[in-house]
């Protein structure tokens, strides 16, 4: 995440994408979040992180049915250097985060815990420019893998940075796909994007894997899939002159009409009908 001028709503909305990325699917997911990466010295660090612990004690509370999660947790736990734990309830495990900057960092920053843990890592921020370069290089250099990263980021810092320099910092990403304001896991649902980690793995070190799937268009020479979302949600985004249709997306573990939807949207890829769309549109909104 990069500082800029967010508001108590940015803030709220992006707690919940931030959540999200880490707990959807109690987080059994191959690009599930598996390093934050925060700003030391911005105004808003604070009541940031306080807003993803609440929303991660109130959503998403799907139980640990992946076998082997509660050891990878306690290994996990062994290497922070003492840990804080969000309950979630009696059914969902608690989420473990664990701060770079006090635990083993080199352990955290090579292994991937396939379930409701979260390493922090942290950066001081002077200029948002220089702070997104730190990031960058700290995510090429020091975390294994390199599947996906998600870069959250307000219109004005963008503006701030300038486009092109931003345009060259993605460039030097070495992640398959990256998402700005959105979630990486978008490019595993959309057909024509390459999905797979960033090329250069090898039988030795395979990083996050050898080669591409989906590529629905059949594109050669790929590096990295690109996907961008608005910053602010529907209405809202009225609010801003940034108009966009997209509500809060159906993924999101705090969208209180996901699993309608989902049986919507099924209904309508087996039997598409204009008739059908009025009902989707409506718990869209509603979520």
């Amino acid at each position: 995440m990069v500082p800029g001028p967010w508001s108590t709503a940015d803030i709220r909305f992006q707690a919940e994408q931030i959540a999200t990325h880490k707990l959807h699917n109690s987080g059994f997911n191959c690009v599930a979040c598996q390093t934050l990466i925060v700003p030391r010295g911005w105004q808003h660090t604070d009541k940031l992180l306080s807003a993803i612990s609440n929303v991660m004690s109130r959503y998403g509370q799907r139980e640990a049915y992946y076998p082997g999660n509660q050891q990878r947790i306690e290994e996990f736990a062994a290497h922070a250097g003492g840990s804080d734990a969000i309950d979630r309830g009696l059914r969902a495990p608690a989420c473990v985060l664990a701060n770079m900057d006090r635990g083993d960092e080199s352990w955290l920053a090579q292994h991937e815990i396939f379930g409701t843990a979260l390493a922090m890592k942290s950066f001081e921020y002077e200029d948002a420019g220089s702070y997104l370069e730190s990031a960058v290089v700290y995510a090429n250099d020091r975390l294994y893998g390199s599947l996906g990263a998600n870069i959250l980021i307000h219109p004005k810092t963008v503006r701030e940075i300038g486009r092109q320099r931003f345009e060259e910092l993605l460039q030097k990403l070495r992640y398959g796909t990256i998402a700005v304001n959105a979630w990486t896991g978008l490019g595993f649902l959309l057909a024509p994007c390459p999905w797979g980690g960033f090329p250069g793995g090898s039988s030795r070190d395979p990083q996050s894997g050898i080669g591409t799937v989906h590529n629905s268009f059949m594109l050669e020479g790929t590096e990295r899939t690109v996907i961008s979302a608005p910053w602010r949600p529907f209405p809202r985004s009225l609010l801003s002159l940034h108009p966009t249709l997209l509500p809060r997306p159906p993924w999101f573990i705090t969208n209180r009409r996901q699993d309608v939807i989902g049986r919507l949207l099924t209904d309508f890829q087996f039997k598409p009908s204009w008739t059908k769309l009025p009902r989707i549109f409506v718990n869209a909104l509603r979520g």
